[in-house]
């Protein structure tokens, strides 16, 4: 089989493609036990091509932009892959903390942002102290007051 050259060595979709073959291949990548060591694994047409990777995911929409699987046990091919930013790949992991109130389900993060709440601070309330969701997002918040010494 010839050589194949696309022209796009060391570009942002290349680097993304050889990213994801390591992780999910290579036993000593560093992060290959989250990836190929739990059983994610790339399908065969972009195993074999990173023309077949570009012509299935295009390009990436600007440098913001990360290579995101859309159900985290799912394998590396075109119907679970897409481009996102990394605040939404972040939101998108195993271990985000994603909290029902009023009929919706987002991640604590997401909450955080509609409500205009600190993240810390819900989490705190949520995860360590075990309040409800109602109670945590409901609870305003005291500023302290200054002390005057007279």
């Amino acid at each position: 089989m010839p050589y194949i050259t696309h022209g796009m060595y060391g570009t942002p979709e290349n680097n993304a493609w050889k990213s994801i073959i390591q992780r999910c291949t290579n036993q000593r990548a560093h992060n290959y036990a989250l990836y190929g060591g739990r059983g994610i694994s790339v399908c065969v047409r972009w195993r074999k091509s990173f023309q077949a990777f570009y012509d299935d995911m295009g390009p990436k929409p600007s440098h913001l932009y990360c290579i995101d699987r859309i159900d985290n046990d799912g394998d590396y091919e075109p119907s679970n892959c897409r481009w996102t930013t990394v605040r939404q790949n972040t939101n998108n992991r195993r271990n985000t903390i994603r909290i029902t109130y009023k009929g919706e389900t987002r991640p604590l993060s997401e909450w955080a942002d509609v409500l205009g709440v600190k993240y810390d601070l819900l989490f705190e309330r949520i995860c360590d102290q075990k309040w409800s969701p109602e109670r945590a997002f409901e609870t305003r918040t005291q500023k302290k007051r200054a002390r005057i010494s007279i």
